[in-house]
């Protein structure tokens, strides 16, 4: 029965296979890396945005991507290190792509790729650190990869490698944290190993371990973070030790913890990162606590709560980024209930998904039902208002009249909106009417004539005809967003 119940955590760094399926997006399928974000759609598409620069979103180029690119087919789960990552598709291959410097991709090489690559095959769990990787087999065997010197490999050496090694059997979940790992084997027990500063490992002491030592009986989930851990006990209890110094263990201190110490009951799921946390509670309350990057800044006068805070109801999963204490790495996201994907935190490379780089302290609705809020399949676009510029599919164009506000509508030049969306426009110079087709659709507009329901009046400026860009776009088969917030508005398909 314990093994059962296990299955139903959503483990941060030990994403399990057989994920149920919300509202459009995986179970078990979200992940906030370090300035990166994932997800896996119903579908088995996985999607990815944020930092790009080893090509560790996987879409072939080293561009940093502010809305979801998709990346492959057929995914089940995602993790994802400092700048690689790997995921586990249906059949249960392993594939791997980013940064290879230290072996983390496994391919026997040290050559980076930034595409995804098979690895090996019969994988149902894996999780991804500081240039090492660990994946559980079928069988219960723990393989690990890359920079595992500074972890120790589990059987006594220090050894790096460049392809998969076996460490260990039994092994239910696993979760590789900066330099040091943590394992559950099918008796519930958590055992851990690698660097030990902050007594990260809770074993007591601040010993490096070559080799695993057991740390507590009973455990259902853990999380290692860049200097603290986080279990999850099968009587619902959270357990935490490690780095306290932003309050990142939430047990009311500053100091830190070489054993474990409890937390909260009722606890579901846990996520860690480098200074924070956040868990999700029986009721579906998200809860997070430790340092608050949202100001953007890494210095020792960044805001904290040592105790949990809530933050929002309804939640499925949650997933902490920022793995590596730099400017820009550390953001937040949460799948609730209803389908909805929501962010927040530093947006330096584009991590919120949100087509910004704008930190945001209060969560964004990003996705919903599996669909990018600010995401075309065919294309995007995105006019900010007096803006003479507009984003078109992530490349900046020139406009030769900036969008604005008319009667409290948005108004945008109807010619680049429909040659962008792939429709076609005629003009009648004597009637001052316009026609607009596309797939199928097609409607007339009258140049200062208002359009049905009060929703604006089309107009010409400077020679370019203006109108009224939502009734417009829903008109056309596309949908609108508008972000307030950079008096910014959005054009996108939904399929």
């Amino acid at each position: 029965m314990k093994h059962k119940f296990l299955i139903c955590f959503f483990v941060i760094f030990s994403n399990f296979i057989l994920p149920t399926t919300m509202y459009g997006v995986a179970n078990g399928s979200i992940f906030a890396g370090t300035a990166t974000s994932f997800v896996v759609t119903e579908d088995g598409s996985l999607w990815a945005w944020g930092n790009n620069r080893a090509g560790q979103l996987g879409d072939g180029t080293t561009i940093d991507r502010r809305v979801p690119v998709k990346i492959m087919d057929n995914v089940i789960t995602v993790s994802s290190g400092i700048t690689h990552a790997v995921a586990i598709r249906g059949d249960g291959t392993l594939w791997a792509w980013g940064s290879n410097s230290n072996g983390a991709i496994g391919d026997g090489t040290t050559e980076s790729r930034h595409s995804p690559i098979e690895i090996m095959n019969d994988v149902i769990s894996v999780s991804t650190g500081s240039g090492v990787t660990m994946a559980i087999k079928t069988d219960g065997s723990l393989w690990a990869w890359g920079a595992i010197r500074l972890e120790g490999d589990g059987d006594g050496s220090t050894l790096s490698s460049y392809i998969p090694i076996k460490i260990a059997d039994d092994v239910i979940a696993v979760s590789t944290g900066s330099s040091h790992t943590m394992i559950i084997k099918s008796d519930g027990s958590l055992w851990a190993w690698g660097r030990n500063e902050f007594g990260k490992l809770g074993d007591g002491t601040t010993i490096q371990r070559v080799t695993p030592v057991k740390i507590m009986e009973d455990v259902v989930a853990v999380s290692a973070g860049d200097s603290h851990t986080m279990a999850v006990r099968a009587d619902g209890s959270l357990w935490a030790w490690g780095r306290n110094i932003f309050g990142n263990l939430g047990d009311g201190t500053t100091t830190d913890k070489y054993e474990p110490v409890k937390i909260l009951d009722e606890v579901v799921s846990v996520s860690t990162g480098i200074y924070h946390t956040a868990v999700i509670r029986t009721d579906g309350s998200l809860w997070l606590w430790g340092a608050d990057f949202s100001a953007g800044r890494n210095d020792y006068s960044i805001p904290f709560s040592n105790t949990p805070t809530w933050v929002m109801d309804d939640v499925a999963e949650v997933s902490v980024g920022g793995h590596n204490f730099r400017v820009g790495d550390f953001h937040t996201m949460a799948l609730r209930t209803d389908g909805s994907l929501w962010a927040w935190g530093e947006n330096t490379f584009g991590q919120l998904g949100d087509g910004t780089t704008i930190t945001r302290p209060e969560p964004i609705k990003i996705m919903y039902n599996g669909k990018s809020l600010f995401y075309s399949s065919t294309s995007t676009l995105r006019f900010t208002i007096g803006s003479d510029t507009f984003l078109y599919n992530e490349t900046v164009n020139q406009l030769e009249v900036a969008p604005f506000i008319s009667q409290g509508r948005t108004m945008v030049p109807l010619r680049v909106v429909t040659e962008a969306l792939g429709g076609e426009i005629y003009w009648d110079s004597d009637t001052r009417m316009v026609v607009i087709r596309r797939r199928g659709a097609a409607m007339l507009l009258v140049v200062d004539v208002p359009l049905p329901d009060n929703m604006g009046t089309p107009v010409i400026v400077n020679g370019f005809t203006f109108v009224p860009i939502r009734y417009v776009s829903e008109k056309l088969g596309t949908t609108v967003r508008w972000d307030g917030a950079n008096n910014a508005v959005y054009i996108y398909e939904v399929d």
